[in-house]
């Protein structure tokens, strides 16, 4: 999701290469991020940090504790934007205890085309220019919807999870069509182009 939103941040122009900045945990994806797309990547992000205006949170939530003091220490002043699921803002304030303010957003995978919803919520109010970093990040992954914090978890169950029922469904569709005699091929395309055409 990460790659999603530099790569949605940068096709809207919204930034320009130089202006992003990323790193990783032990692999291979921030050199990745960087080669496919300019970005600068950086194995230690900390120093960068202190010269940034906002810091996307895109690590896997289990790897959330690996975070060290120096680097929270680092983003003090920021606005933290959080992708990790399931990760509540009280524990995000905890490590991030001196950023100007906490994001806690999920978004969905349909933000990889640009077609994707994503809830939010603010730790306190968001000034002005926060709210319009905000809404600048997550509407180029689609649509976006503020939320008080107790509905994230049945968000997550509904559009975060919600494409997955759907890709299931097509795949049942796909393989009951090859089943009854039609072409793979045919029987994938007729599925997603019923599911793409089918009205609410």
């Amino acid at each position: 999701m990460a790659s999603a939103i530099v790569h949605s941040l940068l096709e809207h122009k919204h930034y320009t290469p130089e202006e992003i900045a990323c790193t990783c945990g032990d692999d291979p994806t921030g050199p990745a991020l960087a080669e496919a797309t300019g970005i600068q990547y950086f194995p230690d992000i900390t120093n960068a940090l202190y010269e940034t205006e906002t810091v996307l949170l895109a690590c896997k939530p289990q790897e959330f504790d690996l975070i060290d003091k120096t680097l929270a220490d680092a983003a003090g002043g920021k606005l933290i934007l959080s992708i990790l699921a399931g990760t509540h803002i009280v524990r995000l304030s905890n490590k991030f205890s001196k950023a100007r303010n906490i994001v806690r957003t999920m978004p969905n995978t349909p933000g990889q085309i640009g077609a994707g919803v994503t809830a939010f919520t603010p730790l306190r109010e968001l000034s002005e220019k926060d709210q319009a970093i905000v809404e600048q990040t997550l509407s180029s992954l689609g649509n976006f919807h503020e939320v008080e914090e107790e509905d994230l978890d049945a968000v997550t169950a509904l559009s975060g999870s919600g494409p997955a029922y759907v890709f299931e469904f097509a795949a049942a569709l796909r393989d009951a069509g090859a089943n009854a005699g039609l072409p793979y091929e045919l029987a994938e395309s007729l599925s997603v182009d019923t599911l793409l055409a089918a009205p609410m």
